[in-house]
């Protein structure tokens, strides 16, 4: 057959085909729902209209458990309250049925949550970040309000307010979102920011003039908006944030402006605090900078913006800056704020509640963040703020909420907003006792409140627990869900939190029958070596080894190769190119034990550059390769493999660079558990 005709002919089969199951398929249909977002507080009536006469109406429940109800048949208008569903999140199905046939169908994720009064939460810790100054509407505050948020964190940008020396005038939408906001009860954190051109020429203030400048406007704010109690000096200043004179010596310059800010805005606002430090991560070698430039005397407490692959870690960064801060502070450390802190997933397929497009990653934010909002509590941050409040420009799944335009409807609950308000009811007021002493994978954080005990539980790798109590004990799903209490508990905890609250209670840990030999985060240190990690790189045929060197950047402590960027970091890898030629970065793991593991984790890139290729090999011979991130490739790529070992084994990770050899978008997030297999 004529190759074009062939074609023609395939053409028309597939086009007949896609009509074909368009016209089996059901219409979408529309859900109209009476609640912004889809939330209902326990004391409200959840009311659905499905505007449809073309047949008997089916409804359909499931929650975030996977657990699937029937609901009412044959009516167009669903009511019912609440209270009747309890906490928690869920998704609603519609199905229309004429002739025996389902002709159209329509879902919307929904929410319940409890009660909670930010204006009876007095010292409220919980904060989330708003992008106001950049346009957004105001309606969304009420959804913040609602799940016990009382802190907002925002801008209010210097080259819009100061545009005359000396002059500062504030917008409209400066005004509503602060006016709304106090309305509500709501407290503001401002960030000053950023460049000004009348000052400096247009750089990050680097003269003594432009810094007092830059500490007039942040004062100017203070008195347009008498009810602001904090602003915080600067935004990431080590990270993309910084340019000119400035970025030759972040931490000099950095203080400089920080303490003629600190001084305008106390002159004329003493009881304003003012954070300092401004830092994306936790960056021992930039603080420990600011510090030795007296950068201590000119903050009220610290910011910093601990965003990380995993949460758990977090604690011991917490932990090591307060040490720092006491070896520059006479022994004592300052309060401690992380502004920004959050974390997307974009995986897509089946969970629990469906088949809906990145609610897999959805799931795994809510859990993100219920676990790292515990870590920060058991550290004893003061404040701590999620990034974001909505899905917003390439933020997607970020948000507590969905965005405006999303075709689940307009600020469609996100799993992470019902993980939140479960924290937040949980943990409000709570006073954190230690972690129940258990094997490192598995956390166990007990907290006391009004009388309870309350222990927020989870295990990076499933492990048994069992608790007893004279009363009930009460298991709380991360999203909110409440099972029938017992005297006695035993649960398979996995990566999603679960809070169990009780009369004072025995736990204990059952060991599991994998055992944990190697952890690439938890085990991840300076030395080669140790703990059987050794960090490296070899040429694109994987071949002549060579080590790499310690070093510590304004960011962290990570290896570095030989290729410009090259480098391990203690949650990712990348790789590099010299002289027209790839080079792979490489994890190596020498086995101590003989036998058989489970090597299980994965590799993540985002969208942006040409990919990498993920590779794991055994003593040279290659398990596992697949091209992750970059156009047309998915951005997280999982392993799950058994294998047999000896002991001097060499288990490596490798990434290497895309097909056009252009690394600078190559940064790859990496994790690695290996199991001893019984």
């Amino acid at each position: 057959m004529n190759y074009n005709l062939k074609t023609v002919f395939i053409s028309i089969f597939l086009l007949i085909s896609a009509l074909f199951a368009m016209a089996q398929a059901p219409d979408k249909l529309m859900l109209d729902c009476n609640n912004l977002g889809h939330i209902y507080l326990l004391s409200e009536t959840i009311e659905i209209i499905c505007s449809t006469d073309a047949g008997n109406v089916r409804w359909t429940l499931c929650d975030s458990l996977g657990k699937s109800r029937p609901l009412i048949e044959n009516n167009s208008k669903l009511s019912l309250p609440a209270k009747e569903l309890g906490p928690g999140y869920y998704r609603l199905t519609a199905d229309v049925d004429k002739d025996g046939k389902t002709v159209s169908t329509g879902q919307i994720p929904l929410a319940v949550i409890p009660v909670q009064d930010i204006n009876k939460m007095p010292n409220n810790p919980f904060g989330v970040m708003t992008h106001f100054a950049q346009g957004w509407n105001t309606d969304i505050l009420p959804l913040i309000a609602k799940a016990g948020i009382g802190n907002i964190r925002d801008e209010h940008y210097w080259k819009n307010i100061e545009q005359q020396k000396g002059k500062y005038a504030f917008s409209e939408q400066d005004d509503s979102y602060m006016d709304a906001a106090k309305k509500l009860g709501i407290e503001p954190l401002i960030i000053m920011s950023f460049n000004n051109p009348i000052y400096d020429e247009g750089h990050t203030p680097y003269t003594p003039a432009g810094c007092d400048a830059f500490g007039r406007y942040g004062a100017a704010i203070a008195t347009h908006y008498p009810s602001i109690k904090t602003l915080e000096v600067w935004n990431e200043y080590n990270g993309s944030w910084c340019d000119g004179p400035a970025a030759t010596d972040r931490p000099k310059y950095y203080t400089q402006m920080l303490q003629h800010s600190y001084q305008q805005i106390k002159k004329r606002h003493p009881t304003v605090k003012v954070l300092g430090g401004a830092s994306v991560l936790i960056p021992k070698q930039y603080l420990e900078g600011i510090f030795q430039h007296d950068g201590l005397k000119y903050m009220d407490a610290i910011a910093v913006h601990p965003y990380r692959g995993a949460p758990e870690g977090v604690e011991v960064e917490i932990t090591e800056l307060k040490t720092l801060m006491g070896k520059y502070n006479n022994g004592k450390a300052l309060p401690i704020w992380t502004t920004e802190s959050g974390v997307g997933d974009k995986s897509e397929g089946p969970d629990e509640v469906g088949l809906r497009r990145y609610d897999k990653g959805r799931m795994n934010v809510a859990s993100y963040l219920t676990r790292q909002t515990t870590l920060l509590m058991a550290t004893g941050v003061e404040k701590s703020y999620w990034y974001l409040t909505r899905d917003y420009n390439d933020f997607i799944t970020m948000g507590l909420l969905r965005g405006p335009d999303d075709p689940e409807g307009k600020y469609a609950v996100s799993p992470a907003y019902c993980a939140y308000a479960t924290t937040i009811h949980n943990l409000y007021g709570a006073k954190f006792l230690r972690r129940e002493p258990s094997q490192k994978s598995t956390r166990v954080y007990l907290f006391t409140k009004n009388g309870k005990e309350i222990r927020v539980c989870w295990a990076i790798h499933p492990t048994e627990i069992r608790l007893s109590s004279s009363g009930p004990i009460i298991r709380t799903d991360m999203c909110g869900e409440v099972s029938n209490p017992d005297s006695k508990v035993k649960l398979t905890l996995n990566e999603r939190p679960v809070f169990l609250t009780s009369k004072p209670a025995k736990f204990a840990e059952i060991p599991p029958a994998e055992r944990i030999l190697t952890d690439s985060r938890d085990d991840f240190s300076q030395t080669q070596g140790l703990n059987g990690w050794y960090y490296g790189w070899t040429d694109n045929q994987g071949t002549n080894y060579q080590p790499m060197t310690s070093t510590e950047t304004q960011w962290d402590v990570r290896w570095a190769g030989k290729a410009p960027y090259q480098s391990v970091q203690k949650e990712g890898m990348h790789p590099g190119v010299q002289d027209g030629k790839p080079l792979q970065t490489v994890r190596r793991w020498k086995s101590d034990i003989a036998g058989k593991v489970k090597i299980e984790g994965a590799f993540n890139k985002d969208k942006q550059g040409d990919g990498v290729d993920g590779i794991i090999r055994i003593n040279g011979q290659e398990l596992f390769h697949k091209r992750v991130g970059g156009p047309g490739n998915p951005e997280k790529a999982e392993f799950n493999l058994t294998a047999i070992v000896k002991v001097g084994s060499e288990v490596d990770f490798l990434v290497t660079p895309g097909p056009g050899l252009d690394t600078s978008y190559d940064y790859t997030g990496f994790f690695v558990a290996i199991s001893k297999i019984k």
